[in-house]
């Protein structure tokens, strides 16, 4: 019997399948948290927010390259607060400022391997193996 599209998408461990499943994986543990970690709001919408961009295939689903922010800490455009990850140059600095005070391992990992573009050591389906513990 022929296998369905979706039975061949499982079986290539390194399909857009896979690589959804990982990415749903990460932001599930990243939200773990349960609040922003800046101002620890939880009424605000909650983002899971990559240090080094999700386009670095190698880090993308590292637990270390994840903070969870509000909306206000968080997107592009938003002026209520001096700190947002992906605002203007001023805010995105004193983000950083604030990540070397505040999380100041998370910040020296992120220093040291956000220039990194080697390719990932392992599979999306490992990956989510190894978040979701299956």
């Amino acid at each position: 019997m022929a296998k369905s599209k979706l039975q061949k998408k499982r079986d290539n461990r390194n399909s857009k399948y896979w690589k959804g499943k990982a990415d749903d994986a990460w932001k599930a543990e990243i939200h773990k948290v349960g609040q922003c970690e800046v101002c620890g709001r939880n009424d605000r919408q909650l983002h899971a927010h990559h240090l080094i961009s999700r386009t670095n295939l190698r880090y993308r689903h590292d637990l270390s390259n994840g903070i969870l922010l509000c909306s206000v800490h968080h997107t592009v455009g938003s002026y209520k607060e001096d700190i947002c990850a992906e605002g203007d140059l001023r805010q995105v600095d004193n983000f950083k400022t604030w990540m070397e005070e505040n999380r100041p391992g998370q910040y020296q990992w992120w220093q040291e391997h956000k220039e990194d573009k080697r390719r990932p050591e392992k599979t999306y389906q490992e990956i989510y193996e190894e978040l979701t513990g299956v």
